[in-house]
This record gives structure tokens, sequence and C-alpha cells, in this order.
């Protein structure tokens, strides 16, 4: 194989950023970057330009970059004179089998010696490729040597070339934690800590409150309203049955004071007490006289009922009778049945 002669090495400047590529006998290349930092998961794109400026067209035209093992690497196109292609291949290394710490990314347009992709870069033809390059932690990163070979004159003459020191590229990701709504959660998590599940409203994220009726998942724990558990203790969530509509339901708990009798809408936690029909009507598990309520009430005294008091009424306490009128009979009704007695014989006498 004829060697190559190294006739000229051009530098040429970029507008943004700057960009140092080389030629190899009167053939450019170059590799740009549209930025130098990104937060970490972003991508920052890189595109290479190969120009053919040999009389002669190139066949078997690879590109191979020289990318930090932990950087993820994607094709985003490759392109012959603006017309995009499919057939090329892309292959890439084992780490540092070529740089420490580097894996060999290839893009292959066509493969020797049959060339059989037919991408051929005819004189004056340039080949784009552009791919990108991301990473999932912090860190900055030397893109360091590239380089490009293919053959001239049918196949017959081999050639290449390499980048210099001057094309070396620092690229840097950064933690960027995204808080638009400034309550203190990001929208990216990991590193930025809990996820913010709505970054428009700063009354939404992990350290929020669940309320239960707005329709929001207010604590970011992917359940809303009275599906999250932090509802299942609120009133507006309970299933709370009141058949009779007197304002108190049979289950208690968050529902309020029990129901006992849910038929009945006289019957509730705030019913007066009646001490005399056998029902439990304010449903606290007393009925009648044995409920404290009637512990004041006539039916519920210790006489049987009536009042124990003087005058009036009429009845016998101890087998002794109280009143007006009954303590004079107590007392001389025994003469008045002898007198009325001895009257009634004197009438038959005499008659």
């Amino acid at each position: 194989m004829k060697a190559i002669r190294y006739t000229s090495i051009l530098l040429i400047l970029f507008w943004s950023p700057l960009v140092f590529g080389f030629s190899t006998n009167i053939s450019t290349i170059s590799r740009t970057f549209d930025r130098n930092e990104a937060s970490i998961n972003e991508e920052i794109t890189v595109t290479v330009t190969f120009t053919n400026l040999e009389a002669s067209a190139l066949r078997g035209f690879y590109y191979s970059d020289h990318i930090p093992q932990s950087l993820t690497v994607t094709t985003v196109s490759v392109k012959i004179d603006g017309s995009m292609i499919s057939n090329y291949r892309y292959e890439s290394s084992s780490a540092g089998d070529v740089y420490f710490g580097c894996n060999s990314s290839r893009w292959i347009l066509e493969t020797p010696a049959a060339f059989t992709e037919n991408n051929i870069i005819s004189s004056g033809s340039t080949v784009e490729i552009i791919y990108s390059v991301s990473s999932a932690q912090e860190g900055t990163y030397n893109l360091d040597e590239f380089s490009w070979a293919g053959y001239y004159a049918g196949g017959s003459r081999g050639s290449y070339g390499h980048s210099e020191d001057a094309d070396n590229k620092l690229i840097t990701f950064t933690l960027a934690c995204t808080d638009a709504d400034g309550d203190g959660y990001a929208v990216e998590g990991d590193a930025c800590g809990p996820v913010d599940c709505d970054d428009g409203d700063h009354t939404v994220n992990p350290a929020g409150t669940e309320v239960c009726t707005d329709g929001k998942d207010n604590d970011c724990d992917g359940s809303q309203d009275c599906v999250d558990s932090e509802c299942s203790t609120d009133i507006a969530c309970a299933n709370c049955t009141d058949n009779d509509g007197d304002g108190y339901s049979l289950e208690g708990g968050v529902c309020g004071p029990v129901d006992c009798d849910d038929t009945d809408q006289l019957i509730n936690p705030i019913a007066n007490e009646i001490c005399s029909d056998q029902v439990d009507n304010d449903c606290d598990g007393q009925s009648d006289c044995n409920d404290n309520n009637c512990s004041s009430d006539p039916v519920c005294s210790s006489d049987g009922g009536g009042d124990s008091g003087g005058g009036g009424g009429g009845c016998a306490v101890g087998g002794h009778w109280e009143g007006s009128v009954f303590p004079f009979l107590e007392t001389y009704g025994l003469l008045m049945i002898v007198a009325l007695g001895f009257s009634l014989r004197r009438r038959r006498v005499f008659h």
C-alpha cells in the first residue's frame, strides 16, 4: 500500500462553538458541538462534517470517535450531500481498547473490499454525521481523538486522517433541578429529590396534604382524593348510611355518633329519652328508667309514681294514708263504725 504524504494541515475556525478541524491532503473534516454544557440526561449534539476535495471518489469511508465510556451515544442522522442514508453500520468497541476509559464509536458507510453499501463519496461531496451524547451523572468529560479512513483511486490507495490537540473538547453535565413553582421540589427526581408531580402549582408536591375533594394528587403519591389512604378518615370519603334522614348514620366513626335505629327519625343520639316506652330513644345504650336522663322522671321515682309530698294526692306510703282527709279517718274510723252499727240497731228495735 502506498504511503500517504501529508502535504498540508488546515485549521478551520467555526463560528459557534470554537472548533478546529484538519485536512489530510486536501480533504477536510470538522467536529462541532451545539453547546459545552448540559444538565444530566440532556443531550449535547455533535456534528461531524467531512468534505472530499480530492479529484477521485472515496470508497470504504468510516468515521471513528473515542468517547468516554460513561456517556451514552445516539445517532441522529447520516447524510451524503444532504441525502439521508440508512445502510451504514454503527459499532462500538469495548471500553479502553484504544484509549483508557473510552469506547471507540464507528460509523461505517461502506465495508471493504466489496463496498456493497454503495455509499460513494464523490469528489466534492460532503458527509454529515450527527450524533448526541448524554450522561446520567454529573461530570466533565474530554472528547479527545477522532479520525476517518477510506480508499481513493477505486479502492487502491488508502487514506486517513486524525484529529489534533486543538480538536479536544471538554463538555460538562450538571445537576439541574427544575422548580418552576418554587415549592422546593423538582420535576427531575433522582438526585434532585422526590418528584414534583405538578410544577405549576406550589400546593402540589411530595410534602403536600391531600385534599380529598379537589381532583388533584396533592401529595404526589400517585393517588388522589378518596383513593388516597390519607382520606380514609375524611368525612367526604365516608359511606354514611342515614335511611331515616335524621342526620345520624349507622357506621359511626367519621360519620359521627351511631344511630341505633336508622328506621325511626325520632331515635338518634340527640333525641330525648322517653322513660316509659321501652325504647333507647337517645342511643346511649340504656332505656326507660335505666337511663340517667330519667332519674328525675315521676314514673321512675322510688314510690312507683305520684307525688310523695304533703297536700293533695292520696297515695299510700308504707301502709299509711296521707293527705288532708285520710289521717282523720285513720284516727277516728273505728269509732265511727261502732257508732254507725249502734244507730242501725236502734232503728230496728223501734221501727
